[in-house]
């Protein structure tokens, strides 16, 4: 087999993980998981917005010292048609980011739904 055979390979192991939801790297923050009353039918911008808030203050940074910013890129919408505003979906409608800035720095926060949890950590920190 030639080099060029495993390279390609590689590839498609990175973007399955990427399509199951895995983030390689480990994340800047511990994960928070959030217990729901039930499980809903997808992750909606208001909940991945308060969690990442709250993921936030856990860890340490007041929220009233950042804003919460549009992330780059095309904005994305929920599975009801919804336009995102501050949630970006990445690898599935119930996985994405939402950012805070405060000058220069950024904090980027997943959150996704898992059933009735929801699990948020900041995954950079600029």
């Amino acid at each position: 087999m030639s080099y060029n055979h495993f390279r390609e390979c590689g590839y498609f192991v990175l973007l399955a993980l990427a399509l199951a939801g895995c983030s390689i790297g480990v994340p800047d923050e511990p994960q928070h998981q959030f217990a729901l009353p039930s499980a809903p039918p997808f992750l909606t911008e208001d909940m991945a917005v308060g969690k990442a808030c709250e993921a936030m203050a856990l860890d340490k940074h007041p929220t009233n010292d950042w804003q919460i910013a549009a992330p780059a890129g095309r904005p994305t919408r929920a599975p009801d048609g919804t336009a995102d505003r501050y949630f970006r979906r990445t690898f599935s409608t119930n996985h994405g980011s939402v950012w805070f800035v405060r000058g220069a720095e950024i904090r980027d926060y997943i959150v996704q739904l898992n059933g009735d949890r929801v699990i948020c950590y900041c995954h950079h920190g600029y």
